[in-house]
């Protein structure tokens, strides 16, 4: 088959049906779509379609990913609208596959690249709406459960407060999605039934952590403050809600504090018993030992300690004495006057 057979509507080299015809330049190239993904026709001739072939299949890991990401749009049984978006990618993509036939590849790579993240893009923002979806799902169902739990079994006091902490702190985790949401830090993945269990699981982690905090709080094992406010162990009804709140909203608040009682419930080290004698003989030895440390320090030379520091007092052998005969002569200085003249006359 050669390039100048392909039509719309036709079939390809392989049989299959054509649906869209991007481009034809016989003998050269041609590019079109099919129901499954771009295809390209190479050039009749043998050599120059090798040539091709070498020269694109380094655009072949990018066209791989790219259909990856859109293959269930283009057989999607909900409806044209993903249809309609595959159709629009395909597009852009045959674009791209015309450029690098042209002979500019590295231009068609950048296309190809651009056009993966806008799909990605997209589908992290599906993801993101599924995501929400399915906390507000898992967060109303809880909370109907909890309605249901409260009407039938006529709950009072502390297992009132229970329940209502674990309704606040299912709101509390709610809210924190939705700012993680809005703020693009929930980075959802792209399999949808990933998404629904990574929302629940955040939605029950809320709803289990307002009760624990409670029950904490109302034992006085923890105290919560705020400001100058202090939770200590009450029923009020504003308290128990703001408690589960913050038990909610902050998903790592009451995994933490279980971890540090935890580790608190490690046994202290055992300490060696000494015998009183022992101990005794031990402070003695201690109290010496400083008494030492305070005496004075011994003159190693008593005899020497009246002795000045001056040797002039001191009477010492001929042999270490110097005559002043043996002196040398002394130099330098100012001669008397009386002297001077002496020595003129």
């Amino acid at each position: 088959m050669n390039v100048a057979d392909l039509s719309l509507p036709g079939k390809d080299a392989m049989g299959v049906e054509i649906t869209d015809l991007y481009a034809r330049k016989p003998p050269v190239y041609g590019v079109y779509r099919t129901a499954r993904s771009v295809m390209v026709h190479f050039a009749d001739e043998t050599d120059l379609a090798n040539a091709q072939r070498a020269e694109l299949a380094r655009l072949n890991p990018l066209r791989g990913e790219i259909n990856g990401l859109i293959d269930g749009w283009r057989t999607s049984a909900r409806g044209g609208a993903r249809r309609a978006r595959a159709e629009r990618y395909d597009r852009r993509v045959g674009d791209a596959l015309v450029v690098a036939f042209e002979g500019d590849v590295d231009t068609a790579q950048q296309l190809l690249t651009g056009i993966k993240q806008d799909i990605l893009g997209e589908r992290v923002g599906a993801g993101r709406v599924e995501y929400l979806a399915a906390a507000l799902a898992t967060g109303l169902g809880v909370l109907f459960l909890i309605l249901l739990a409260t009407l039938i079994g006529n709950f009072h006091g502390t297992s009132l407060a229970l329940w209502r902490s674990a309704a606040a702190g299912t709101g509390g985790a709610f809210f924190s999605i939705a700012l993680a949401i809005r703020s693009r830090t929930v980075l959802p993945d792209l399999q949808r039934w990933s998404n629904v269990i990574d929302a629940g699981l955040r939605m029950l982690i809320g709803a289990i952590s307002g009760p624990v905090l409670m029950g904490l709080i109302l034992s006085g094992l923890v105290t919560i403050t705020l400001g100058s406010a202090r939770f200590g162990p009450n029923l009020l009804w504003i308290n128990v809600l703001i408690a589960g709140f913050i038990a909610g909203f902050s998903e790592r608040f009451v995994p933490d504090i279980l971890e540090k009682a935890a580790v608190s419930t490690d046994q202290p080290p055992v300490r060696p018993i000494i015998a009183e004698a022992e101990r005794t003989r031990m402070a003695a030895a201690a109290g010496e030992a400083e008494k030492a440390s305070e005496a004075p320090e011994a003159d190693p030379v008593p005899e020497e300690a009246a002795t000045d520091a001056c040797a002039c007092d001191v009477d010492l052998p001929d042999d270490q004495v110097t005559q002043d005969v043996d002196l040398p002569g002394a130099s330098g200085g100012v001669a008397k006057a009386e002297t001077v003249a002496a020595e003129a006359a």
